[in-house]
């Protein structure tokens, strides 16, 4: 378990261990993925020291390993300590994406960490830089699409906003890049179903702050809609709520995301109701959106009372079916 004393330690060693790759002979990626088995053991006490070794090799380590074995030490660095999971975790698990992405520029995992951890405070047009190329590499996911859109209506520029939503409609699936994913589909690391969940659960810990940032950014998006007067209002607001079903339906912390998502959609939905201009005002047109918001109430309810262990892969093709039908 990491702490906050332990954090100076490591950027000390990402100073001592690039130099010490300048010399030393690369390690063998068998022997890193070895030590990041251990990674995966529930035995705590061990980590700080595990992190610690597992820093040292990653710098030995030629690219695109090198790149690999920083953005795994920044998914494993975001765990919580015993106070919960502290801000400054959260910074240095950017500081080891970015080692990752300087490692190798064209790393998906490294662009989609640097983005979902990116610090609010950090120069604006450097961040929307940064997204558009993960966009450009990551061609059909959804996610940065809808990430621009979000930086984009903080700062007030609802029509290029408003285009990068329905972009990411376009796509149609919003996909989460955690390096441990692509490690277990490869068959590069031969792990049991345990670890597999363990390193689920602590990717899905830091998923929360990525989640609240949507959650922040679609109100931006809400607003953006109702400010602009680029098209149908009732059509931009529709677009939206196809932004949350894709969100929603997205992978990790699935129930999490898609509860949090369908409530979001319903009161983009009631928000077009209580307009008084344009559509809304025919009665016909307001009582279908009504229906809407009550079909997704009843499909929320729904899935409400299943238990996480049946939020597989059928599950969640019926989900999306019935979301397309209850869409305004």
């Amino acid at each position: 378990m990491l702490t906050s004393t332990w954090i100076p330690r490591l950027l000390c060693l990402f100073v001592l261990s690039s130099s010490m790759a300048i010399v030393a002979k690369a390690a063998p990626l068998d022997a890193f993925l070895k030590l990041l088995l251990q990674s995966y053991s529930h035995d705590s006490n061990a980590q700080p020291l595990l992190m610690t070794n597992l820093t040292k090799m990653a710098a030995t380590l030629s690219p695109p390993h090198q790149s690999d074995a920083y953005v795994r030490l920044a998914e494993l660095s975001s765990r919580p300590n015993v106070s919960g999971v502290a801000h400054n975790l959260y910074v240095v698990a950017h500081s080891l994406y970015v080692l990752g992405y300087h490692a190798d520029s064209n790393s998906i995992e490294a662009l989609y960490g640097m983005c979902a951890t990116i610090p609010r405070s950090k120069d604006r047009d450097e961040n929307l830089r940064m997204v558009g190329r993960w966009t450009a590499l990551d061609a059909t996911n959804a996610l940065p699409h809808y990430l621009k859109a979000i930086l984009l209506a903080e700062r007030k520029d609802c029509k290029r906003a408003l285009e990068e939503v329905r972009r990411g409609n376009a796509l149609g699936v919003a996909q989460h890049r955690p390096l441990y994913l692509r490690i277990f589909q490869t068959g590069q690391l031969r792990v049991t179903e345990e670890e597999r969940t363990r390193a689920r659960e602590e990717f899905f810990l830091r998923q929360m702050t990525l989640g609240s940032r949507l959650t922040v950014g679609y109100m931006a998006l809400r607003e953006c809609a109702k400010a602009t007067s680029d098209g149908d209002l009732i059509s931009t607001l529709r677009d939206l709520v196809v932004m949350q079903d894709t969100i929603g339906l997205a992978e990790p912390v699935l129930p999490t995301t898609f509860i949090r998502s369908s409530i979001l959609a319903i009161e983009t939905i009631e928000s077009a109701c209580q307009l008084e201009e344009g559509l809304t005002s025919e009665g016909e047109v307001k009582a279908q959106l009504m229906s809407y918001a009550k079909s997704r109430r009843e499909l929320l309810d729904t899935a409400c009372e299943r238990e996480t262990s049946e939020w597989n892969s059928e599950y969640v093709a019926r989900l999306r079916d019935a979301l397309r039908l209850a869409r305004p």
